[in-house]
């Protein structure tokens, strides 16, 4: 159904032979799990993001003129939820801060390596809520149905300590190599669990019909 095209280095979705949007076009929620659009796969490093240009393409991020790389590449398949904005115009009581008007990040921790553009399918598992620059910017935690994994994991408290660690490290440290700013965990400084997870995914979509759906 979802298929990706490649044009002036960007990657626009399409949808039954036709050009749409990877934020507006995509229902985020069916069938009882949530959806996900990969910008960037796992183990590699270029920074690319969905962006509000016609039809919401993929591209890399550019920053001082220049293309952005993280230093090493990122363990998991990142992306975002589809229909959802993290509102600059809204405070969240979790942390105090608004958000940082994107769309809602997700991680897919299973071994299926994707590419920039897939969407799949995924099992929601937990929430980093991470501030990043004074901005409220939510890490959803998850897992494509497609890895067997899925179905023997109910929470994030079925990870294993690195797998715990190893994202803390990373979305505290990644942009000390690019712009030497270090994140911090809000709330209780740790991952919080599935129904915040569930209630902070609802609110963005709803931040998103009241404010980014066109």
């Amino acid at each position: 159904m979802y298929k990706s095209l490649n044009i002036n280095d960007r990657i626009y979705l399409l949808k039954n032979g036709l050009v749409k949007s990877y934020i507006n076009d995509i229902n985020y929620f069916e069938n009882k799990y949530y959806k996900m659009v990969c910008e960037i796969p796992k183990n590699t490093t270029a920074k690319m993001e969905i962006t509000y240009e016609d039809n919401n393409p993929i591209k890399q991020d550019i920053f001082n003129n220049k293309p952005r790389f993280f230093k090493k590449g990122i363990p998991w398949n990142y992306g975002a939820i589809p229909q959802t904005l993290e509102s600059k115009n809204h405070i969240y009581d979790e942390t105090g801060l608004n958000g940082d008007g994107d769309p809602l990040d997700v991680i897919d921790i299973s071994n299926i390596k994707l590419n920039v553009g897939d969407v799949i399918t995924i099992k929601v598992l937990g929430i980093l809520p991470l501030i990043d620059e004074g901005e409220t910017d939510w890490k959803i935690i998850g897992i494509n149905i497609n890895d067997l994994r899925s179905y023997k994991l109910k929470d994030f408290n079925d990870l294993s300590k690195k797998e715990i660690d190893d994202i803390y490290d990373w979305f505290i440290n990644y942009k000390l190599h690019s712009k030497n700013i270090k994140n911090s965990v809000g709330m209780n400084g740790q991952i919080e669990d599935l129904k915040l997870a569930i209630k902070i995914i609802n609110d963005c979509n709803l931040h998103w019909r009241n404010n980014f759906k066109k």
